[in-house]
């Protein structure tokens, strides 16, 4: 038997998991899934600017690609290095302070 979740009970509790998992916080702002292969993000990369994003969260490197992972971003090994493939960084994603320092110097 299969229990029916009420959608306002669904949007509170997706809510809450993303208010305390820095990382899908961090994938809901900063990343872009465009499922296409060809689209990819050194791994290395992604983690240094997710670092920078949840400053005050440390997440271990293997937990950060098992979060990924399970939200549909997957980890593929090349010649060159780790990919995270499907995924895009928002480039319209902008810093406050970078706002701050553009709007200053017009």
């Amino acid at each position: 038997m299969k229990l029916h979740i009420p959608l306002s009970f669904q949007k509170e509790m997706d809510q809450f998991i993303e208010d305390n998992n820095p990382v899908v916080s961090f994938i809901n702002c900063r990343l872009y899934k465009t499922n296409n292969s060809t689209d990819k993000i050194k791994s290395s990369t992604l983690y240094e600017t997710f670092k920078i994003f949840a400053e005050n969260h440390y997440i271990p490197c293997c937990k950060f690609k098992n979060i990924l992972e399970n939200n549909g971003i997957p980890l593929k090994k090349y010649k060159d290095g780790n990919f995270y493939i499907g995924v895009k960084l928002k480039e319209d994603t902008i810093h406050p302070d970078h706002f701050q320092l553009n709007f200053l110097t017009d």
